[in-house]
């Protein structure tokens, strides 16, 4: 039986959906410290100084890290699987899908794989963006608006399209 399909994690699982309904999702939108404290208590990793909107989605908090003055905007959907680790002063915009895990679809049995999603400093993720597994966002990059970034970005670069190309180094 695969790990995530423990009874331990199932429990948490079900205890996590239950308390992001009224602890976290129903919380007035200048509360973050307060969806800090409830991320930090189901095993998240955030800085003080780190955002939640109330309307983000986050599949295990056990597997997010955010650094100081970091931002999850409001309807971003956060499936990680694996560990999602966003570092200082880095935005992820709303409605940006950061999905940790897929299937592979060369297997007959279509297994869930997974891999990590890294966001570097002063990163900005625009709208409507997805993110790959395994995903490297480098140090002062951008993702423009409905972009899929399904490789990695450069320090210091702008990229956009579908899949994300490079479109200019800053």
């Amino acid at each position: 039986m695969p790990k995530y399909a423990t009874f331990s994690n199932q429990f948490y699982r079900f205890l996590w959906s239950i308390c992001s309904l009224f602890l976290f999702r129903l919380s007035f939108r200048p509360l973050h410290a307060w969806r800090r404290l409830v991320l930090n208590s189901f095993g998240a990793n955030l800085h003080p100084s780190a955002r939640v909107y109330p309307t983000t989605v986050i599949y295990d908090p056990r597997k997010l890290t955010m650094g100081p003055n970091s931002c999850l905007a409001d309807h971003v959907i956060c499936y990680n699987v694996d560990h999602v680790h966003i570092s200082s002063g880095s935005t992820i915009s709303q409605y940006t899908h950061l999905c940790t895990a897929g299937h592979d679809i060369t297997a007959a049995d279509f297994p869930l794989k997974s891999a990590p999603i890294f966001v570097g400093s002063d990163v900005w993720v625009c709208a409507n963006c997805f993110i790959s597994p395994g995903a490297v966002l480098a140090n002062n990059s951008v993702l423009l608006p409905c972009s899929c970034l399904v490789k990695s970005t450069f320090p210091h670069s702008i990229f956009a399209g579908v899949p994300a190309t490079l479109k200019k180094y800053l």
